[in-house]
């Protein structure tokens, strides 16, 4: 088995809008997927084992008036079911820690499910911290 991660790329589309779908259960096209590669300051890694994507993550820059340094959020994390537990996940957060310190981030947050356990067992083995926070969404009708 051969496996790896990267950052994503324009040829990447296809294989990156069938895992949002089935992640997110959000269609979006190759085509918009493409123009977000091109025009967007999101970071985007695959995992890849043997030579097929099976994983992507991404992760955002912000920065607030409130602090004097830039912070970073992974914002998306999918492994499709047939790679899970293999370390894709893992060496994600890896690529988008390096891409992200690489442009001045100095602290990462990332939000997950209050049942995924599955997912806060990697987040901590990464050096996570669990806070008790709670979140709060509102979608916004247009």
């Amino acid at each position: 088995m051969n496996m790896y991660v990267r950052l994503a790329e324009y040829k990447d589309s296809e294989a990156l809008s069938l895992l949002n779908n089935m992640f997110n259960e959000v269609n979006i096209t190759s085509e918009e997927i493409k123009q977000n590669l091109i025009n967007n300051n999101e970071l985007i890694v695959v995992g890849v084992i043997d030579e097929k994507i099976v994983s992507f993550g991404c992760a955002q820059i912000y920065k607030s008036f409130c602090y004097n340094y830039l912070h970073g959020e992974i914002t998306e994390m999918y492994v499709n079911e047939e790679s899970r537990g293999r370390g894709s996940a893992s060496m994600m957060i890896e690529l988008l820690e390096k891409e992200l310190k690489n442009q001045g981030v100095k602290s990462i947050k990332l939000l997950t499910g209050k049942y995924n356990h599955i997912a806060q067992k990697t987040y901590l083995s990464c050096g996570y911290i669990s806070k008790d926070e709670a979140m709060f969404y509102k979608k916004i009708n247009t």
